[in-house]
């Protein structure tokens, strides 16, 4: 469900209307700095209104969300795949941690058991590729703290390590790209779902989406949201409580509401010379 906050945003992602066994999927860039002005979030809807007029109504609810187009979330089969989400989360949610009995004798130490930690196990490795759409491997690098919500999951794509603290929000109703070795504080809302400025068009039911894109090597600060649309570059940091609204340049500090650069990273500080090509701590 959509976050009724009216948008400014501005987004380096690009959507095109890519077909696969017959369902529009929307397609994002990686993350990445722009010299180019962006858009503001009403006029992308406004250039995919013009785009799609004349597809639009041989374009399900779902393909119109990931499109950029009015959608209704009240369908049926978005419906369906929320609730399929909902019960995934709460599996997760109340999930135990650890090895399971939380005997003594089975909590090891990390000389004895390297993969021990106190977040992720069998089980909760299996739900978040089930919710997620991962294969099992992958899923091994996504740790996330309970609780957790998304809108669906299989919207979210996941580019390598990721942690993320208490908390976590993601309304996926569109795309919504994690790089690799990205870091979240408590309580992170990214919000791809919004809603028209137009009185109108919300009061016909109608709600709108924009991809949300993350680059590599991103530490996210507790409390920090993150809009529709917005595009945040390779190796940001966003300061705690900040509200990005606009784009974030490649190897920025940005903090406030809304979120405004104060620092761009020094040579030294982007890690470039560690071994690899990033510089994300593993996890």
């Amino acid at each position: 469900m959509s976050e009724a906050v009216p948008q400014t945003s501005t987004n380096g992602t690009t959507t095109n209307g890519t077909t696969t066994n017959g369902t529009t999927t929307a397609s994002t860039s990686t993350a990445t700095s722009s010299t180019k002005p962006s858009l503001t979030a009403t006029q992308k809807f406004a250039a995919a209104d013009e785009q799609y007029a004349a597809r639009l109504s041989g374009l399900s609810q779902g393909e119109r969300s990931l499109l950029g187009l009015p959608y209704l979330c009240t369908d049926a089969q978005l419906t369906v795949q929320r609730l399929r989400a909902r019960q995934l989360e709460y599996d997760y949610n109340h999930s135990r941690p650890g090895p399971s009995p939380p005997t003594p004798s089975r909590c090891g130490t990390l000389e004895t058991d390297p993969t021990l930690n106190d977040v992720s196990n069998a089980q909760r490795t299996a739900i978040l590729s089930d919710l997620f759409h991962l294969d099992p491997q992958q899923a091994k690098r996504i740790f996330i703290e309970p609780p957790l919500h998304v809108d669906f999951g299989f919207n979210v794509a996941f580019k390598g390590d990721f942690y993320a603290n208490a908390g976590l929000v993601i309304l996926d109703v569109a795309p919504v790209s994690i790089g690799h070795g990205v870091l979240f504080g408590p309580a992170v809302h990214i919000y791809a779902a919004t809603h028209s400025v137009s009185v109108t068009e919300r009061a016909s039911g109608y709600e709108r989406a924009l991809p949300v894109a993350i680059g590599d090597d991103c530490w996210i600060g507790g409390n920090v949201c993150i809009m529709a649309g917005v595009t945040i570059g390779r190796g940001c940091t966003i300061g705690a409580g900040s509200v990005v609204t606009r784009d974030i340049p490649d190897w920025s500090v940005a903090v406030g509401n809304p979120a405004r650069v104060v620092k761009t990273l020094t040579e030294d500080e982007r890690g470039l010379k560690l071994e690899g090509k990033s510089g994300a701590v593993p996890f």
